[in-house]
């Protein structure tokens, strides 16, 4: 008598993406291939999508619009630059009777004194016609769309309770109006930096100010109104000697700056510090560190401040000495970090991209944590390492590092580490950089711009609910998107990509083994499927295709899928599907098989 199928049960997902050794040697929880899908909690989850948060403008201040004769009333004019942000263009016109024109937002203008008018958002060309004809100079102000790469999302946020959020692109920086859901320039009009899109952005709040600097041109200053440079005068003769820096931080009571170009000098281990409790740097007070490294990285861990440099790893230690308040100390001379921007803090850790691998710091040691994927670094391209952004995706507790693939010049994946299980994934998300954004308000159905058949979210859903945490990813388009929400990306679909490592539990027997069926327990919803591909003794293409439907009552459901009995060696699974507004769980994978015959 045949011996009866017995059950091989996957559940409790917990190692993740691997490629440490031979796909039939992997743990039976791991994954050759985990893109755009994550373990949490011991389920199976394909990823979350993104969506349109906010699109960048710039205002142009003061542009001349025409001349009034006082004879003609109406006048036309084409803006220099486009494409108009609508609600955003004001004409104002001269004369005994000044009148102003304000964008409506649907393509109209209305003056205050009865006139009227016309805007084209995407060509530029606008009309009016005033209700009295005006004598002299007619200006206009208009918000326009330059869509250049996000290059920083940060909070400026002070003591009375104020929270900005503010968005840097290669020339300018902006403030989110969540009433009106638009950007506010905070230049005036004039742009501030001189950079291309690797020169991104570092921000430091202390003391009711943000310090930012893009490594290019002059720190700048924001408080709540104003924008300005940021004074670093090291021999008090009143002008600023230091034209770049790296790293910005409060600590201690100082504003420290890290790697700086003094007089056209570059000093790439310079820790230099101001007076305490103020932004004077007149005492010429700086520690260099005794390495040939330059600065890379850095960032706080508890109340020690780490810094990377390119192949070791130092802490800028707190002295309390009044002459010297700071001093280095090595923690690690075999690591390193090449990105500035991948430095993350959870728990009670730090992770860095080093050059050939994800590093570790807890504050004494420093160590590689790539064991599961060894030499994925390899993979990025090397030439725009420095490219490379984290963020931490707390309630999922995940930290995502946004790399740019090899052969590509661009930020197009993430690497994704579960932080509690330290297993891994991929996630196909183009964003340079992340920054953080909490609701202010519940959301009502005035907000909702979709029907209700195409929300993709749930009404409750906690992270819609005001006050909750969210991310916010910078596109290259000009775009700020909302990540780790809904089932779509920017309503394109997302390519869920799973593979398994090589199964047969006979393998010590030296026997094959016949596959029946494989259950899967998924949580039940009704018109999410996908598709459930078998590759046999290291065929990469399918013998069988199977359709995993995942409709059915309660929370979870099992669903069985027959393969007839099949025998291999080896067995191969891979699950994709590729619809929107979907989103699959797996909970457990239970293939069942008996001996088959002898190996070949």
């Amino acid at each position: 008598m045949a011996e009866k199928y017995k059950p091989y049960l996957i559940s409790n997902f917990r190692t993740g993406f691997s490629f440490e050794t031979e796909p039939w040697l992997l743990p039976k929880d791991a994954f050759k291939k985990l893109y755009n899908a994550y373990l949490y909690r011991g389920v199976l989850s394909k990823r979350l999508g993104y969506s349109k948060f906010v699109r960048q403008s710039h205002l142009t201040a003061d542009e001349a619009f025409g001349t009034g004769d006082g004879l003609g009333t109406t006048y036309d004019h084409t803006a220099v630059n486009t494409p108009l942000r609508p609600a955003g263009t004001v004409i104002t016109g001269p004369g005994e009777n000044p009148e102003t024109f304000t964008d409506n937002g649907d393509g109209t203008l209305t003056g205050d004194q009865g006139g009227a008018g016309e805007v084209n958002y995407d060509t530029g060309e606008i009309s009016v016609t005033f209700n009295a004809a005006p004598t002299g100079d007619i200006i206009c102000d208009y918000y326009w769309y330059p869509d250049l790469p996000i290059l920083g999302i940060y909070n400026y946020y002070d003591t009375a309770g104020t929270i900005d959020v503010l968005i840097f692109d290669t020339r300018r920086v902006t403030k989110y109006d969540a009433v009106n859901a638009v950007t506010v320039d905070l230049t005036g009009g004039a742009d501030i930096f001189s950079g291309t899109d690797a020169n991104l952005v570092w921000l430091e709040n202390w003391e009711d100010v943000s310090y930012f600097t893009n490594f290019r041109d002059r720190p700048k200053t924001y408080n709540g109104t104003t924008v300005a440079d940021l004074l670093i005068d090291t021999d008090g003769d009143g002008s600023n000697d230091v034209a770049q820096v790296l790293l910005i931080f409060a600590y201690k009571g100082r504003l420290v700056i890290l790697r700086t170009y003094e007089d056209g000098v570059h000093f790439p281990q310079r820790a230099r510090w101001a007076k305490p409790g103020t932004t004077d740097f007149s005492d010429d007070e700086y520690v260099d560190a005794p390495t040939v490294d330059w600065i890379i990285g850095a960032e706080f861990l508890g109340d020690k401040l780490i810094v990377y440099f390119e192949r070791s790893v130092w802490e800028l230690r707190y002295t309390g000495d009044f002459d010297l308040p700071f001093n280095w100390i090595k923690l690690a001379d075999t690591e390193g970090s090449y990105a500035t921007f991948s430095v993350s803090v959870f728990a009670n850790e730090q992770v860095a991209l080093g050059p050939t691998a994800p590093i570790v710091c807890d504050g004494l040691d420093v160590y590689p944590i790539d064991n599961l994927i060894p030499d994925i670094v390899t993979t990025f391209s090397p030439s725009e390492i420095a490219r490379a952004y984290a963020t931490t995706i707390d309630d999922l507790r995940q930290l995502w590092i946004s790399y740019v693939p090899a052969g590509e010049t661009l930020c197009a994946e993430a690497l994704v580490l579960n932080y509690i299980d330290r297993s891994w994934s991929i996630y196909a998300l183009p964003f340079q950089c992340y920054g953080p954004h909490a609701n202010q308000n519940d959301p009502t159905w005035n907000d909702i711009e979709l029907s209700w058949e195409e929300i993709e979210w749930a009404w409750n859903d906690k992270t819609l609910q005001a006050g909750y945490p969210i991310i916010l990813g910078g596109g290259y388009d000009g775009w700020v998107y909302r990540c780790n929400h809904g089932s779509s990306d920017d309503g394109k679909s997302i390519s869920l990509e799973i593979e398994s490592g090589q199964w047969n539990p006979y393998t010590e027997d030296g026997l094959t083994a016949r596959l029946g069926w494989i259950d899967f327990l998924v949580t039940a919803d009704e018109g999410v499927s996908a598709q459930v591909d078998l590759c046999i003794n290291g065929n990469t293409i399918p013998s069988v295709t199977r359709t995993l439907n995942c409709s059915g009552t309660g929370d979870k459901v099992w669903k069985r899928l027959y393969f007839d009995g099949i025998i291999a060696n080896f067995f191969l699974m891979k699950i994709s599907h590729t619809e929107i507004g979907q989103t699959l769980q797996v909970h457990a994978i239970c293939p069942w098989f008996r001996p088959g015959g002898r190996m070949v």
